[in-house]
């Protein structure tokens, strides 16, 4: 939040709302808007083929939400808003011409993302440097694979790792994997990896008598993908396979933005899952709509 006033910085970012005891991320709430927007849009100009005026709407959303993410600044949480809904445009079937042209068109502004923050270098260079010397790693990447390789295979049980106690930052919330590696070992980090893989087949599952083209669709998918995709991003930071980066592991890091947009997430695929035709679809479509209006 850039508002002054309003909006409370925390480590040097400007994301959060406060009352009294209660905060919020605004931006996290972009995960669920922007791909209801998404969709919207492409069942809207389906009808008329997906002319070529309806370009500039279609993105829009994007040029008027991810500049205001970026300068807080969350170049993550930009990736990941962007990334939310050029998933529903992609799988909605938004020609492909467009996403060509677009890319044409977003090249000077992404390539100023690239002008990055000392801290944003240092972590790159410091992701670089854990794959030639973990010596010259950063502290949270070295302490991370420490954990992870400390658990081996069954881990040293739930509770009795030592790494969370303050020698792993952020131990409960971006680098919540690896405590889970300690304490349950191989075993347990495998097996959250198939959970998640599991609750992607689920929810595609639970949407399939939807037909593609339809809003119920193209909303429900987005949103399991985009839950799949935040747990493998937290894991792919947590073991060095990626610059670090604050990226909770949903349902289980802990902090209440990210936990309550997760839980609206899930009663939303729900909700289309028990929807069987266009019609159902569509209103609830339209209640979403208007209750984003309300607010």
């Amino acid at each position: 939040m850039l508002v002054p006033g309003i909006g409370i910085p925390v480590n040097g970012a400007q994301r959060w709302l406060r009352f009294e005891s209660l905060s919020l991320q605004p931006s996290e709430l972009g995960r669920l808007v922007l791909p209801i927007v998404a969709a919207t849009i492409l069942t809207d100009s389906r009808s008329a083929g997906f002319p070529l005026r309806t370009v500039p709407v279609t993105l829009l959303p994007l040029a008027l939400t991810l500049p205001l993410v970026a300068r807080e600044p969350d170049l993550g949480a930009t990736v990941f808003l962007a990334a939310g809904y050029v998933i529903a445009l992609f799988i909605g079937g938004w020609p492909l011409r467009y996403f060509l042209l677009s890319v044409t068109i977003v090249i000077p502004a992404a390539a100023s993302l690239w002008i990055l923050r000392p801290y944003q270098m240092q972590r790159i260079t410091g992701f670089v440097a854990a794959w030639q010397d973990l010596s010259q790693a950063p502290w949270q990447i070295r302490q991370s694979l420490l954990s992870l390789g400390a658990g081996e295979l069954h881990g040293t049980r739930i509770g009795s790792g030592w790494q969370k106690l303050s020698f792993l930052p952020e131990a409960n919330t971006d680098f919540v994997f690896a405590v889970i590696g300690e304490e349950l070992g191989l075993v347990g980090t495998l097996t959250l990896i198939i959970v998640w893989t599991g609750v992607l087949l689920t929810g595609r599952a639970a949407l399939k008598h939807l037909r593609r083209d339809s809003f119920g669709w193209i909303l429900g998918t987005t949103l399991v993908i985009q839950l799949v995709l935040l747990a493998l991003a937290n894991v792919a930071v947590v073991t060095a396979m990626v610059p670090p980066k604050g990226v909770p592991h949903p349902f289980i890091s802990y902090g209440g933005s990210n936990l309550f947009v997760n839980v609206i997430a899930v009663g939303i695929v729900v909700g289309m899952a028990r929807h069987g035709n266009d019609r159902s679809s569509v209103s609830v479509k339209q209640s979403l709509l208007s209750v984003d209006r309300t607010r």
